[in-house]
């Protein structure tokens, strides 16, 4: 992250697209699109976990559950809008 922000060119457009654009983009994509294939498929929860491998194992374990959460609340509300 700080050689992106060192190279940005114009950091009020780097910091929208980390700030706004990459959360819609996110929850648009796996709560949008791909959480009809991960309702039939119980492991595709804990797959799209491995995705923040970045973080250690305690802080994955607070992804998973608010991934969790998030997911209850799109399918019961079919909305996007509260997840994002």
């Amino acid at each position: 992250m700080i050689n992106i922000d060192a190279t940005a060119r114009f950091r009020p457009l780097l910091w929208f697209a980390i700030i706004v654009m990459a959360p819609l983009f996110e929850e648009s994509l796996f709560r949008g699109f791909l959480i009809a294939g991960m309702q039939r498929s119980r492991i595709g929860a804990i797959l799209i976990t491995l995705i923040h491998l970045q973080y250690e194992a305690f802080y994955l374990v607070y992804i998973f559950i608010g991934g969790i959460l998030l997911g209850i609340a799109r399918v019961k509300t079919g909305s996007l809008l509260l997840c994002i």
